[in-house]
């Protein structure tokens, strides 16, 4: 099951939740401050890699995967 849609769009990173559990993992994970496009946070490049990881580390303990 996908829980994000990604795009990378060279500086910035879309990442779109399109699960309960994606939503909630980005609220609490995420500064409250990140800018959003409509459903979408915009995530500096620099910044993805480890989000990602995180995000992955939590859907595989929580059995999301």
């Amino acid at each position: 099951m996908e829980h994000l849609q990604v795009v990378n769009l060279g500086t910035l990173v879309s990442v779109k939740p399109l699960t309960q559990f994606a939503k909630d993992w980005l609220q609490e994970n995420l500064d409250p401050d990140v800018m959003m496009m409509g459903p979408a946070y915009m995530i500096e490049h620099r910044y993805w890699p480890d989000i990602r990881d995180g995000f992955n580390e939590d859907a595989y303990f929580e059995g999301k995967v």
